[in-house]
């Protein structure tokens, strides 16, 4: 018997099994090629509806199996995602920097306070967020309003732009 093929992906014929199913390159193309040729060998005999709906379950169970099997184990976040305390400093410090070394050690000092150098903190009391724990409605005043208070290096910004305004009094920590 000759079995269907499908010249997009894979070459069958009568003397090689679906399970040794090449790809038209020539070289083997993994489990994909394997149910893909267990289809078209499926596709040639007659069978019923039931026949049809139980096999048509089976192969969505050993798709989703090699799916799942196929996935990399989760790893740790690289370290450029997650900021550490030391990189948040340095992103407080390069904000501040312009407005002197008096500036950068009172944001310092105010991030630790408001923060813990967190930039995702949030006080669920006040609805303060970030970094320097800005409330929404003078962080919709910033020119950084556009972007999350949570980035710290739009957070830190906003706070060094808020410092030049209004200096250390916008917050209570100081």
């Amino acid at each position: 018997m000759r079995l269907p093929s499908c010249s997009s992906c894979c070459i069958e014929s009568a003397t090689r099994p679906p399970a040794r199913a090449t790809c038209a390159a020539g070289g083997p193309r993994g489990r994909a090629v394997k149910l893909h040729a267990a289809r078209l060998v499926a596709a040639a005999a007659p069978r019923s509806r039931g026949q049809q709906a139980a096999e048509a379950a089976q192969a969505a169970a050993q798709a989703a199996e090699a799916a799942h099997a196929a996935q990399p184990a989760p790893t740790a976040a690289p370290a450029a995602a997650m900021a550490a305390p030391q990189s948040i400093q340095e992103i407080i410090r390069s904000a501040f920097a312009p407005l002197g070394t008096d500036a950068v050690t009172w944001a310092l000092r105010v991030a630790m306070c408001e923060s813990r150098y967190n930039p995702n903190a949030v006080n669920v009391s006040s609805g303060t967020s970030g970094l320097f724990q800005f409330l929404r409605s003078t962080w919709a005043l910033t020119p950084y309003a556009a972007s999350s208070p949570f980035d710290p290096m739009a957070n830190a910004r906003a706070a060094a732009w808020l410092y030049i305004r209004g200096g250390p009094g916008n917050w209570q920590c100081r």
